[in-house]
Protein backbone atom coordinates (compact mmCIF):
# COMPACT_ATOMS: atom_id res chain seq x y z
CA UNK A 1 0.00 0.00 0.00
CA UNK A 2 1.27 3.21 -0.96
CA UNK A 3 0.80 6.16 1.43
CA UNK A 4 -1.63 9.37 0.50
CA UNK A 5 0.78 11.68 -1.75
CA UNK A 6 3.85 9.52 -1.59
CA UNK A 7 5.41 7.71 -4.05
CA UNK A 8 3.86 10.16 -6.92
CA UNK A 9 1.00 10.08 -6.34
CA UNK A 10 -1.60 13.52 -5.92
CA UNK A 11 -3.41 14.27 -3.31
CA UNK A 12 -7.33 14.07 -4.22
CA UNK A 13 -8.56 15.04 -0.38
CA UNK A 14 -7.83 17.63 1.95
CA UNK A 15 -6.19 15.00 4.43
CA UNK A 16 -2.42 14.85 4.25
CA UNK A 17 0.03 12.00 5.36
CA UNK A 18 0.14 11.59 9.41
CA UNK A 19 -0.57 9.00 11.75
CA UNK A 20 -4.87 8.69 12.03
CA UNK A 21 -4.95 9.08 8.24
CA UNK A 22 -2.72 6.30 7.49
CA UNK A 23 -4.27 3.75 10.29
CA UNK A 24 -7.72 4.91 8.72
CA UNK A 25 -6.38 4.37 5.50
CA UNK A 26 -5.22 1.15 6.00
CA UNK A 27 -8.71 0.30 7.13
CA UNK A 28 -10.26 1.57 4.22
CA UNK A 29 -7.81 -0.61 1.96
CA UNK A 30 -8.42 -3.69 4.13
CA UNK A 31 -12.12 -3.01 3.62
CA UNK A 32 -11.93 -3.09 -0.35
CA UNK A 33 -10.09 -5.66 -0.04
CA UNK A 34 -12.91 -7.64 1.63
CA UNK A 35 -15.56 -6.37 -0.17
CA UNK A 36 -14.12 -7.84 -3.60
CA UNK A 37 -12.87 -11.06 -2.22
CA UNK A 38 -15.07 -11.57 0.65
CA UNK A 39 -14.56 -15.37 0.65
CA UNK A 40 -10.70 -15.16 0.66
CA UNK A 41 -8.47 -14.73 4.50
CA UNK A 42 -6.97 -11.15 4.42
CA UNK A 43 -3.34 -10.83 6.21
CA UNK A 44 -1.42 -8.16 6.74
CA UNK A 45 2.53 -7.63 7.04
CA UNK A 46 4.28 -4.22 7.58
CA UNK A 47 7.79 -3.19 7.56
CA UNK A 48 9.31 -0.16 9.18
CA UNK A 49 6.81 2.64 10.21
CA UNK A 50 4.40 0.54 8.24
CA UNK A 51 4.73 -1.92 10.63
CA UNK A 52 3.94 0.47 13.05
CA UNK A 53 0.68 1.89 11.89
CA UNK A 54 -0.45 -2.14 11.38
CA UNK A 55 -0.38 -2.88 14.76
CA UNK A 56 -2.11 0.43 15.44
CA UNK A 57 -5.00 -0.43 13.47
CA UNK A 58 -4.64 -3.73 14.01
CA UNK A 59 -5.49 -2.56 18.03
CA UNK A 60 -8.19 0.57 17.01
CA UNK A 61 -10.27 -1.65 14.66
CA UNK A 62 -9.33 -5.38 13.83
CA UNK A 63 -10.42 -6.34 17.95
CA UNK A 64 -13.41 -7.87 17.98
CA UNK A 65 -15.57 -11.14 16.46
CA UNK A 66 -17.06 -10.39 12.90
CA UNK A 67 -19.84 -12.58 13.58
CA UNK A 68 -20.17 -10.22 17.22
CA UNK A 69 -23.55 -8.24 16.40
CA UNK A 70 -23.32 -6.81 19.47
CA UNK A 71 -20.05 -4.82 18.04
CA UNK A 72 -20.19 -2.24 15.51
CA UNK A 73 -19.19 -3.47 12.31
CA UNK A 74 -16.16 -1.02 11.32
CA UNK A 75 -14.32 -3.09 14.22
CA UNK A 76 -15.00 -6.55 12.97
CA UNK A 77 -11.97 -8.54 13.13
CA UNK A 78 -11.14 -8.56 9.08
CA UNK A 79 -7.47 -9.54 9.26
CA UNK A 80 -6.82 -12.99 9.82
CA UNK A 81 -3.40 -12.80 11.09
CA UNK A 82 -0.67 -10.57 10.95
CA UNK A 83 3.32 -9.74 10.95
CA UNK A 84 5.35 -6.64 11.78
CA UNK A 85 8.62 -6.50 10.64
CA UNK A 86 11.37 -3.72 12.57
CA UNK A 87 8.23 -1.53 13.74
CA UNK A 88 9.38 1.55 15.99
CA UNK A 89 7.60 0.88 18.83
CA UNK A 90 8.23 4.07 20.89
CA UNK A 91 8.83 7.05 18.66
CA UNK A 92 10.35 8.70 22.20
CA UNK A 93 12.83 5.84 21.77
CA UNK A 94 15.86 6.01 19.49
CA UNK A 95 19.04 4.63 18.64
CA UNK A 96 22.55 6.24 18.63
CA UNK A 97 22.39 6.84 15.04
CA UNK A 98 19.30 7.26 14.38
CA UNK A 99 20.35 11.02 14.34
CA UNK A 100 21.43 10.59 10.83
CA UNK A 101 18.77 8.82 9.60
CA UNK A 102 16.38 11.51 10.76
CA UNK A 103 18.47 14.22 9.16
CA UNK A 104 18.29 12.06 5.80
CA UNK A 105 14.14 11.76 5.99
CA UNK A 106 14.08 15.45 6.57
CA UNK A 107 14.56 16.62 2.65
CA UNK A 108 11.92 14.42 0.94
CA UNK A 109 9.57 14.98 3.70
CA UNK A 110 10.40 19.07 2.77
CA UNK A 111 9.66 17.67 -0.71
CA UNK A 112 6.44 15.97 -0.03
CA UNK A 113 5.26 18.87 1.80
CA UNK A 114 6.00 21.64 -0.41
CA UNK A 115 4.77 19.64 -3.39
CA UNK A 116 1.11 19.32 -1.65
CA UNK A 117 1.31 22.92 0.06
CA UNK A 118 1.97 24.44 -3.41
CA UNK A 119 0.34 22.29 -6.11
CA UNK A 120 -3.76 21.99 -6.44
CA UNK A 121 -5.54 18.93 -5.34
CA UNK A 122 -6.09 16.13 -8.15
CA UNK A 123 -9.25 16.48 -9.83
CA UNK A 124 -9.66 13.99 -12.58
CA UNK A 125 -12.57 11.79 -13.47
CA UNK A 126 -14.14 9.46 -15.50
CA UNK A 127 -17.34 10.27 -15.86
CA UNK A 128 -19.50 13.55 -15.26
CA UNK A 129 -21.62 12.68 -12.36
CA UNK A 130 -18.63 12.02 -10.22
CA UNK A 131 -16.42 15.05 -12.25
CA UNK A 132 -18.92 17.06 -10.21
CA UNK A 133 -18.80 15.37 -6.49
CA UNK A 134 -14.87 15.65 -6.89
CA UNK A 135 -15.05 19.57 -7.78
CA UNK A 136 -17.34 20.12 -5.31
CA UNK A 137 -15.42 18.02 -2.43
CA UNK A 138 -11.98 20.03 -4.08
CA UNK A 139 -13.52 23.13 -3.67
CA UNK A 140 -14.61 22.36 -0.43
CA UNK A 141 -10.60 20.98 0.41
CA UNK A 142 -9.54 24.41 -1.14
CA UNK A 143 -11.05 26.29 1.30
CA UNK A 144 -9.71 24.18 4.49
CA UNK A 145 -6.61 24.39 2.57
CA UNK A 146 -6.47 27.85 2.03
CA UNK A 147 -7.49 28.55 5.92
CA UNK A 148 -4.80 26.16 6.71
CA UNK A 149 -2.28 28.13 4.43
CA UNK A 150 -2.75 31.30 6.00
CA UNK A 151 -2.24 30.27 9.49
CA UNK A 152 0.75 28.21 8.23
CA UNK A 153 2.31 31.29 6.52
CA UNK A 154 1.33 33.60 9.67
CA UNK A 155 2.77 31.36 12.12
CA UNK A 156 5.69 29.09 10.44
CA UNK A 157 6.49 30.10 6.89
CA UNK A 158 8.33 28.40 4.15
CA UNK A 159 11.85 29.67 5.08
CA UNK A 160 11.62 27.66 8.69
CA UNK A 161 10.43 24.34 7.07
CA UNK A 162 13.48 25.09 4.11
CA UNK A 163 16.01 25.15 6.98
CA UNK A 164 14.61 22.55 8.99
CA UNK A 165 17.71 19.95 9.11
CA UNK A 166 15.64 16.84 10.88
CA UNK A 167 12.66 14.80 10.75
CA UNK A 168 11.85 15.56 14.32
CA UNK A 169 12.40 19.55 13.94
CA UNK A 170 10.30 19.60 11.02
CA UNK A 171 7.35 17.59 12.97
CA UNK A 172 7.74 20.37 15.50
CA UNK A 173 6.98 23.00 12.75
CA UNK A 174 4.07 21.10 10.77
CA UNK A 175 1.96 18.79 13.25
CA UNK A 176 1.11 22.03 15.28
CA UNK A 177 -0.28 23.49 11.59
CA UNK A 178 -2.00 20.72 10.27
CA UNK A 179 -3.26 18.04 13.37
CA UNK A 180 -4.85 20.59 16.35
CA UNK A 181 -6.06 16.99 17.73
CA UNK A 182 -1.94 17.40 19.21
CA UNK A 183 -0.73 20.18 21.55
CA UNK A 184 2.46 19.33 20.42
CA UNK A 185 4.78 16.60 18.73
CA UNK A 186 5.40 15.29 22.04
CA UNK A 187 1.68 14.57 22.56
CA UNK A 188 1.39 13.04 18.59
CA UNK A 189 4.71 11.20 18.97
CA UNK A 190 2.95 9.45 22.45
CA UNK A 191 -0.34 8.90 20.20
CA UNK A 192 1.49 6.84 17.24
CA UNK A 193 3.38 4.79 19.43
CA UNK A 194 2.08 1.47 19.21
CA UNK A 195 3.57 0.10 22.38
CA UNK A 196 0.64 2.32 24.21
CA UNK A 197 -2.14 -0.21 22.23
CA UNK A 198 -0.50 -3.53 22.20
CA UNK A 199 -2.43 -4.68 24.91
CA UNK A 200 -5.44 -4.88 22.76
CA UNK A 201 -4.25 -6.81 19.95
CA UNK A 202 -6.32 -9.57 19.79
CA UNK A 203 -5.38 -11.28 16.10
CA UNK A 204 -2.76 -13.41 15.95
CA UNK A 205 0.14 -11.31 14.90
CA UNK A 206 3.90 -11.86 15.14
CA UNK A 207 6.16 -8.93 15.35
CA UNK A 208 10.24 -9.56 14.87
CA UNK A 209 12.53 -6.78 15.98
CA UNK A 210 16.63 -7.20 15.87
CA UNK A 211 18.76 -5.78 18.65
CA UNK A 212 21.19 -4.61 16.48
CA UNK A 213 18.57 -2.70 14.70
CA UNK A 214 20.20 1.18 14.10
CA UNK A 215 17.14 2.82 13.10
CA UNK A 216 14.36 1.50 15.44
CA UNK A 217 14.59 0.82 18.80
CA UNK A 218 14.24 -2.38 19.98
CA UNK A 219 13.98 -1.29 23.85
CA UNK A 220 10.85 0.47 23.28
CA UNK A 221 8.75 -3.17 22.45
CA UNK A 222 6.37 -4.22 25.25
CA UNK A 223 8.14 -6.26 28.03
CA UNK A 224 5.65 -7.21 30.75
CA UNK A 225 3.11 -10.02 29.48
CA UNK A 226 0.65 -7.95 31.14
CA UNK A 227 1.08 -5.38 27.49
CA UNK A 228 0.94 -8.46 25.21
CA UNK A 229 -2.52 -8.63 23.94
CA UNK A 230 -3.99 -12.18 23.74
CA UNK A 231 -2.94 -12.78 19.99
CA UNK A 232 0.16 -10.95 20.16
CA UNK A 233 3.70 -12.23 19.90
CA UNK A 234 7.35 -10.44 19.86
CA UNK A 235 10.21 -11.73 18.91
CA UNK A 236 13.71 -10.30 18.85
CA UNK A 237 16.76 -11.70 17.22
CA UNK A 238 20.41 -10.35 18.48
CA UNK A 239 21.17 -9.70 14.76
CA UNK A 240 19.34 -8.57 11.27
CA UNK A 241 19.31 -4.81 11.33
CA UNK A 242 16.28 -2.73 10.04
CA UNK A 243 14.58 -4.59 7.79
CA UNK A 244 17.56 -6.97 6.56
CA UNK A 245 17.57 -10.64 8.56
CA UNK A 246 19.64 -12.65 6.30
CA UNK A 247 20.80 -16.29 7.06
CA UNK A 248 23.45 -18.31 5.69
CA UNK A 249 27.15 -17.49 5.31
CA UNK A 250 26.31 -15.83 1.90
CA UNK A 251 23.50 -14.13 2.71
CA UNK A 252 21.89 -13.57 -1.17
CA UNK A 253 18.65 -15.42 -0.51
CA UNK A 254 15.64 -13.89 0.78
CA UNK A 255 15.53 -12.42 4.47
CA UNK A 256 14.31 -15.09 6.91
CA UNK A 257 11.37 -13.06 8.01
CA UNK A 258 10.35 -13.73 4.40
CA UNK A 259 10.31 -17.15 5.04
CA UNK A 260 8.77 -16.80 8.64
CA UNK A 261 5.99 -14.83 7.13
CA UNK A 262 4.76 -17.30 4.70
CA UNK A 263 4.98 -20.32 7.76
CA UNK A 264 3.17 -17.90 9.67
CA UNK A 265 0.29 -17.21 7.45
CA UNK A 266 -0.19 -21.09 5.99
CA UNK A 267 -0.46 -21.75 9.86
CA UNK A 268 -4.56 -20.10 9.08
Amino acid sequence: MISRGCGGLPLSSYDTFGGHSKIDDIHAAVCAVRDRYPNNKIFLLGFSLGGAFSLKYLAKYNVTDATDSSSPIENAAIVTAAMCVSPPWDFHKATPVFPIWNFLLAFPLKQYFLRHFLWPLNTSTTNNEESEQKITSAMNASEKRNERNKKFLSSVGIWRVMMAMSLSQLDELLYPIFDESYQSVKCYYTAMSPVLDSHKINTPTIVVNAIDDPVCCHTGAPDNPDDLGPGLAVIKTRFGGHLGFPEGLLPLKDAWTDRLALEWFNQF
